[in-house]
Formats: C-alpha cells, structure tokens, sequence
C-alpha cells in the first residue's frame, strides 16, 4: 500500500456510510420487486385442447429468469457492501495507530474536508507543522498497512 492509496482511502471514508445506505436501499427495492415477481401466477385455463403430457408455463419461465437476475444483482451488492465494510475497518484500524494531534489533523483534513488553513486555525498550529504531523501520520499508518501485509 502506498501514500496515495492510504490517502484515497481517508478521502472516500467521509463517503462510506453513504455507500452502505446505497446498497441497502438498492437491496430492498430489488427484495419488493422479487415478492412482487413472485406472486405473478399464470392463468390456469381448463378445458382447452392440448398436450397434457408437457407442462409448459411461459409465465413462470420468465418470472423465474427474472428472479434468478435479480439473485445476482443482490449477491453483487452484497460483496460491495462487504468490501466497503472491510475499508471501513481498514481506516478505522489505520486510525487507531495515531496520537491525538495527527488523529485530529487527518479527521480534519480527508474526513471532515476541511481546507488546509482551516486545519491550521483549528489545530492553532503553522502550515508548516500541520503538514509535518499530516505526513508522520501518513507514516505510521504506512507502516500499520504493511504490517498487516497490504
């Protein structure tokens, strides 16, 4: 893992739960619209001339195609929300590596998205320093990362 991944990560962690609420209501609209697909029944005509020794039901092919679709758009959203589930442990683990002052300038500047002056009259420090902690944080979280085989 490199610096640029580690601060790609900070930067989408303000989007995450945004994410998961996404998937979640992608999934529950797909879960209405199987129960609905599931209840379509084909109409039972009696009486009618036919071949009795097949049984063909177009209705419930389709319905059945459908659903078996709508199956894999729900296993695809499932390992999206894993996946951000597992960055979202990520940083949170990342973040547990660092002392007060670098957890309060990285929260600032990639989560919270402040400016960089704004950082700077927060934490009531020069540019100069908060850029120095900004990148022994980066460091230390560098180091966590490969530690951990990323």
């Amino acid at each position: 893992m490199t610096k640029s991944e580690i601060t790609r990560l900070l930067n989408n962690h303000t989007y995450v739960e945004d994410e998961i609420n996404s998937c979640i209501e992608a999934m529950r609209r797909l879960a209405e619209v199987t129960a609905c697909e599931r209840d379509i029944k084909s109409t039972i005509i009696t009486g009618m001339p036919g071949n009795t020794s097949m049984i063909s039901d177009p209705t419930y092919q389709k319905a059945e195609r459908i659903l078996t679709e709508y199956k894999r758009e729900i296993d695809r959203l499932e390992r999206k929300q894993a996946g951000i589930f597992e960055r979202r442990a990520l940083v949170e683990e990342l973040l547990d590596v660092l002392v007060p002052a670098e957890l309060k300038i990285i929260k600032l500047r990639y989560i919270k998205k402040y400016a960089w002056w704004m950082v700077c009259e927060h934490m009531h420090y020069a540019r100069r320093q908060c850029f120095n902690i900004r990148d022994a944080a980066l460091e230390k979280m560098l180091l966590a990362a490969n530690k951990k085989g990323l």
